[in-house]
């Protein structure tokens, strides 16, 4: 029996994006060999291929840009405000400088696929063949 596919969905007429300045259309990229680190790259990241990261709410856009830097509850509690450095959490000015909102009415658009939806997540884990020595637990 065939696993069926991913779960399909109708994008918004209106997408958002947050990107670096000159990024608005830049697919993001990595190498295979670079996607074995779990510091590289971005969430969903295709190696040897090009992801074009955008969302139907600008609020998603900077939940997803801002997720590396949210601070560990673990932590938080050492956090002091001494006036000499950023506390943690804060976003720091060069981030905030280096981007741009970007608003984009896509035309002719294709289906996306919903990465949250547990049948997509099932054809992944059923076709998807991980490198020898590295496992995964997909959640």
């Amino acid at each position: 029996m065939t696993a069926p596919g991913p779960r399909l969905v109708q994008g918004s007429p209106v997408m958002w994006r947050v990107a670096r300045l000159g990024g608005a259309t830049r697919f993001s990229e990595i190498e295979p060999a670079d996607a074995l680190s779990p510091r590289a790259g971005n969430r969903f990241d295709v190696p040897g291929g090009g992801v074009f990261y955008t969302a139907s709410w600008l609020e998603s856009c900077y939940r997803e840009g801002l997720a590396r830097m949210r601070v560990s509850p673990a932590v938080a509690h050492l956090d002091e405000d001494d006036g000499a450095h950023m506390r943690a959490g804060s976003v720091p000015a060069a981030w905030r400088e280096n981007r741009r909102i970007f608003r984009l009415a896509p035309v002719g658009a294709l289906p996306f696929v919903d990465v949250e939806h547990q049948s997509t997540w099932n054809i992944i884990e059923h076709e998807m063949t991980m490198p020898p020595g590295l496992e995964t637990t997909l959640m």
